[in-house]
């Protein structure tokens, strides 16, 4: 469909994303297979960055046990990466610095089961659904998908929960039994350059595979979020924990910024609905913080707010959380 808090600021995770970020440069320690955290980073751009896959910081979480809370990771904290099979990477060679294209995802992705964790003695307060989180997706620049969607096993050309569906999967992922189904890219232009952001990818179900049937492979759909087709693409399951409130929150800089796409095709949309900006975390924007949408056309008026649930190096995906009047594509984003 795909992650980490800096001292005082909610960052999350998902892919979901997953990402289709720009370089960036990640400084390693001479330790091999040691990193140390930038300001700004997640555990899931460390991963989209350092192990190529977003999708693996919740075994990069895991690899590191000193890491109580997913969400909070702070410059200057040394991590043990992992190799692509999920393994710790000390004997993993690296250069002193490195160039990667990063990827959000999903974001982008969902557990087999949520398991709440304390926050200071007290229970989270997840501020966004999980399927709403997944369903929103993330706009990539590179999406690698694990294999696809070939078709209903009962000749359904519309597939969702409980359906047997034939599968493709790639290479190398044998062992992988449970994938996410994700949409086929959605192109997305800037509203105001034209120029192509990236693609939108959501998450749209979860399945297992079950079993061979001759030369094909199925698989049962456990869970479905939207319609279910022919061609949707896979992704191996991952476990992500939806954001959570905080005691404290930070209200980031976010001048220049603007909506450039909202949910589901739309041109409107209010409250409760999903908007994605052109602002991400080299912005300092992160997961939990708040903003004011102003009106695109002067004199500028606050029409409502938006809350971040997923972000990327240079763009987020938000959570309208108060509509005055219906937000717009090419309405602005400013802080509190």
């Amino acid at each position: 469909m795909i992650r980490n808090l800096s001292l005082d600021k909610l960052i999350a995770t998902l892919f979901f994303a997953f990402l289709f970020l720009p370089a960036a440069t990640y400084a390693l320690d001479a330790g091999e297979g040691e990193y140390t955290v930038q300001k700004g980073d997640t555990l899931w751009t460390i991963s989209s960055g350092k192990l190529k896959d977003a999708f693996l910081w919740p075994e990069l979480w895991k690899s590191n046990p000193q890491l109580k809370n997913p969400h909070m990771i702070y410059p200057g904290q040394k991590l043990n990466l992992i190799d692509e099979s999920g393994q710790t990477g000390k004997g993993k060679k690296h250069s002193a610095t490195e160039t990667i294209t990063e990827r959000p995802k999903k974001n982008i992705i969902a557990p087999d089961k949520v398991t709440a964790k304390k926050v200071s003695g007290q229970k989270k307060q997840y501020f966004v659904p999980l399927d709403m989180l997944l369903q929103s997706g993330y706009i990539y620049q590179d999406f690698k998908h694990d294999g696809k969607v070939l078709a209903s096993r009962a000749g359904k050309l519309i597939m969702g929960k409980g359906d047997y569906v034939y599968v493709e999967t790639g290479p190398g992922i044998s062992s992988i039994k449970k994938f996410f189904v994700m949409s086929q890219p959605e192109q997305v232009l800037h509203p105001k350059t034209e120029e192509a952001v990236g693609n939108l990818i959501r998450v749209k179900g979860v399945l297992e595979l079950s079993a061979k049937e001759g030369s094909k492979t199925t698989a049962l759909i456990t869970e479905s979020y939207e319609e279910i087709v022919t061609d949707d693409l896979l992704k191996r399951h991952y476990e992500i924990e939806p954001p959570f409130d905080a005691k404290s929150e930070k209200r980031a800089e976010a001048e220049g910024g603007i909506v450039i796409k909202l949910t589901e095709g739309k041109i409107l949309a209010g409250s409760l609905q999903v908007a994605y900006l052109d602002r991400g975390s080299m912005h300092g924007i992160e997961i939990g913080d708040i903003f004011k949408v102003l009106s695109q056309e002067e004199p500028y008026m606050p029409i409502g707010q938006v809350r971040i649930i997923n972000v990327g190096e240079k763009t987020s995906v938000a959570l309208i959380i108060k509509a005055e009047q219906q937000i717009g594509v090419g309405d602005k984003i400013t802080a509190l």
